[in-house]
């Protein structure tokens, strides 16, 4: 992990959660992943996932981001 960016981390309400950090993958790139959780059973529980930029761009439909999705 690169960065978690904690202006990016916040409750949603109720008991779900959103944060934003910056990973380093074995390419070398730089990905920018949201993760969205929510507390089970007295856990946190990542939902769903998704990639929206490589190295600081933002990805369009079809491109990388697919390759991530729902979790």
């Amino acid at each position: 992990m690169v960065k978690v960016h904690d202006d990016r981390f916040s409750s949603l309400g109720g008991d779900k959660y959103f944060a934003c950090v910056d990973m380093k993958g074995t390419d070398g790139e730089i990905y920018d992943i949201d993760f969205f959780m929510l507390i089970q059973t007295g856990k946190l529980t990542v939902t769903e996932t998704s990639v929206h930029k490589i190295n600081g761009k933002p990805l369009t439909t079809g491109s990388k981001k697919a390759a991530f999705g729902k979790k």
